[in-house]
């Protein structure tokens, strides 16, 4: 059996805010057949604190200060000797940094950051503390990449030394409405949570658990948090006047108790709020109090990623929040069932709430509830794994550090998905891989890249590859981490990564072109002119390759094939149907609505057909109103699903009957091969590429480009066949996709070509 990693998990004390939940949760569902668990308490526990499982080795310090614990700490590091150190709040991470030259050499300093630093760092004794101490930890951990960009750009801290972990969410199994109210939870007073305060002057507004809102209530507006300023309690207050106004029965469930508990009932008071304000106290259980809210809403001056918004998600509430903090925003922003106010005032709020409320039912028995598929790397299992990866204590050292160069991630196609899955590939494999955007956040894609243990840079370019900002940014990226292999995808990052290898020694550039349209003059004059810059230009297909050599975009001598890879689903299993009453036939295409997918003439091939079947369309784009007005013309926008874009398209593959591909080119069709893998029947236009992701007659049915009546036909010939021939069309393309194009395979093949050129080149160059 492998050697345990043993871990000690500081924080000031259990109970309370989301730091002393997440180190809860760690200690208690990390791998004990893993880990030696120690966790390391230095104040008094708060609220809601539990005992930690038997497992867990547990040191009480019971100090009154943090700062009094430097001579036990380096005690008890020195005596346990632990592999990883992990410390949690500020100021103890202070502390920890500060006696770090009298801890065991071996031991790894990990800390977690909880807000933004720049907006909790108020002294000048702070942000030297950030300044001058944060650098000496070996990793400092964060929860979102606006959090790592801030500690980056306000403190100077070197990049490398940060990395994006999320907190761990649990999925919560929500009670019914009707029994919500008789699930057992633990209530403490505000005057029990701060035992320092004064007793309060003014009168008990509604803070029994007997009193609950009427039941004609609505809307039933929750918020949880602790009564402190950075909260903003006193705005939501201020809203809710003007929300009343328009709904006189609102009601608001504030769960959290503080100081300012006097002042906000005061304000309430004042207000004349006394009959829609409902003051719990601290609620141990929150979740009693989610199957009867309309919306949470999340009130904050500032936060770091809040766990209160993150279980009310997992609930499926409806979101209302300020722009507290930058990475909630970009998690939220687009996302279905999500409202941001556009500042942090009570008017904003207000309004966004009653946006928000404008589009929810009025219904007191069964309130809407979404699917926040933005939690996805945030469940417990996921994010677990991503800590145990971090902590275990390593015993090689990476193969080689990777930097993979894609213009954004904002928004997610075929090359971008590509990216993704060759870098968590990658780093499963234990190599170091950095992915680099020119321009966004990365939105949900850095937290899935995140969770996979993947490091993730925006140089935030404003003015495509050429902005000198972007420029510098990646310049002191690559000086510090030093990168063995830069891998560019998509012209604008294969332009950059060139000219920068000027400027900035690599030891090896590759380079992907991943379509067959080889663009204009400029795109293939630039391609030329650049090209002694590179050590290999590799292309997703045959076609692709064949285009780019006659563009003299590239040379024989110089370019190999690889081919994009798919994760293998499980096989696509039909659903029974009842012969009295068959179920419509349903065809999928997936793709951006873009005039290179030529979705005009599918919807005119698909209005031509027979025995009404169902059209679902994902993806996202310009072309989205013109294709919903065709639809209308041709009378068949009740059979036409615009699903928009979706992360998850095995789920939509798997309640399908064959799959439709209409572009006018290619350079090696992903959604195509996806269906294919899922044991879906095709049928897909000619374009460049798309014969080398599928056998005619065998997987697929080829037709013209832009053939309205031959797609017609053979999506007929498909709709025809008995459901037996189907399945074995289906069952030949998984059997093809298996073959040539899974994941693991064509991750082999890039290992190898990277070792390969790693091992013909081993010093740093700045030409190829």
């Amino acid at each position: 059996m492998a050697q345990r990693t043993k871990l000690l998990l500081l924080i000031p004390h259990l109970g309370g805010g989301g730091a002393e939940q997440v180190t809860a949760k760690l200690a208690r569902d990390l791998d004990p057949n893993r880990f030696e668990i120690h966790l390391c308490l230095i104040t008094s526990d708060g609220l809601g604190a539990t005992d930690p499982p038997p497992w867990v080795t547990l040191h009480r310090f019971r100090l009154k200060r943090v700062r009094h614990a430097w001579l036990k700490l380096i005690r008890l590091i020195r005596a346990e000797q632990p592999h990883v150190v992990l410390s949690n709040m500020a100021h103890l991470n202070f502390l920890l940094l500060a006696i770090k030259p009298f801890l065991p050499r071996q031991t790894r300093i990990l800390i977690r950051q909880n807000a933004p630093a720049s907006a909790v760092a108020k002294t000048w004794l702070s942000r030297l503390a950030y300044r001058h101490l944060y650098p000496l930890a070996d990793t400092i951990l964060c929860q979102s990449q606006a959090m790592a960009r801030d500690l980056e750009d306000a403190f100077a801290i070197p990049r490398h030394k940060l990395k994006v972990l999320v907190n761990p969410i649990d999925k919560l199994d929500i009670a019914t409405p009707d029994t919500a109210i008789a699930t057992n939870s633990r209530q403490i007073s505000s005057a029990e949570a701060d035992r320092t305060s004064a007793p309060s002057a003014y009168p008990p507004i509604n803070d029994t658990p007997s009193n609950d809102p009427p039941t004609n209530a609505w809307p039933r507006i929750l918020t949880v948090a602790r009564l402190s300023p950075e909260k903003g309690i006193d705005l939501l207050l201020n809203a809710l006047p003007e929300i009343r106004r328009r709904y006189p029965s609102v009601c608001l469930e504030v769960l959290g108790a503080g100081p300012e508990e006097a002042s906000l009932r005061k304000l309430a008071l004042a207000l004349n709020l006394e009959d829609a304000v409902y003051f719990r106290g601290y609620i141990e259980h929150p979740s009693r109090h989610y199957p009867n809210a309309t919306l949470f809403a999340l009130s904050s001056r500032q936060e770091g990623m809040p766990n209160a918004l993150l279980e009310a998600a997992a609930a499926g509430l409806p979101l209302v929040a300020t722009p507290c903090s930058e990475g909630l925003s970009d998690l939220l922003r687009g996302a279905p069932g999500t409202w941001i106010s556009a500042t942090i005032s009570a008017n904003s709020l207000a309004e966004t709430i009653l946006c928000a409320l404008a589009t929810l039912p009025i219904c007191l028995t069964s309130p809407r509830r979404f699917q926040h598929d933005f939690l996805t790397p945030f469940e417990s299992k996921t994010a677990i794994a991503a800590y145990e990866a971090l902590l275990a204590n390593p015993t090689t050292q990476p193969a080689f550090r990777t930097a993979i160069l894609i213009p954004t991630l904002d928004q997610i196609g075929g090359a971008e998905r590509q990216v993704l899955m060759l870098a968590k590939e990658l780093s499963a494999r234990g190599h170091q891989v950095t992915v680099i955007a020119l321009s966004g956040n990365g939105g949900s894609s850095s937290l899935e890249l995140a969770v996979a243990g993947v490091d993730f840079v925006s140089l935030e370019m404003r003015k495509a590859w050429v902005d000198p900002r972007g420029w510098s940014r990646y310049l002191t990226w690559a000086i510090q981490a030093k990168p063995d292999l830069v891998h560019a995808h998509l012209p604008h990052a294969t332009w950059f990564a060139r000219c920068t290898r000027l400027v900035v020694p690599v030891r090896v550039l590759v380079d992907t072109i991943h379509t067959s349209n080889t663009g204009g003059r400029a795109r293939k004059l630039a391609y030329r002119i650049t090209s002694p810059l590179t050590n290999q230009v590799t292309c997703v297909s045959q076609s692709a390759a064949s285009k780019a050599i006659t563009a003299r975009m590239a040379s024989t001598p110089s370019l190999a094939i690889l081919p994009n890879g798919i994760p293998l689903p499980g096989p696509h299993t039909s659903c029974p149907q009842n012969d009295a009453q068959p179920s419509p036939f349903v065809w999928i295409a997936v793709g951006r609505l873009s005039p290179v997918k030529d979705y005009p003439t599918l919807l005119r091939a698909f209005a031509a057909l027979s025995d009404n079947p169902r059209l679902q369309i994902v993806g996202s784009g310009n072309d989205e109103q013109s294709l919903r007005n065709l639809a209308g013309e041709l009378g068949i926008e009740d059979r036409v699903n615009f699903v928009g874009f979706q992360r998850d398209v095995q789920s939509l593959l798997s309640t399908s009957d064959a799959f439709v591909l209409s572009s006018l080119w290619e350079g090696l069709p992903v959604s195509a091969l996806e269906a294919a893998a899922a044991g879906l029947p095709v049928v897909a236009t000619d374009a460049n590429g798309t014969r080398e992701a599928t056998v005619p007659g065998k997987t697929c049915f080829i037709v013209p480009v832009g053939d309205v009546p031959a797609l017609s036909n053979s999506m007929m010939q498909i709709m025809a066949m008995p459901p037996h021939q189907r399945k074995t069309m289906g069952a030949n393309g998984r059997t093809f996709v298996e073959e040539h194009f899974a994941i693991s395979a064509v991750v082999n093949r890039w290992e190898s070509l990277y070792s390969d050129l790693l091992t013909r080149h081993p010093h740093a160059s700045r030409r190829g």
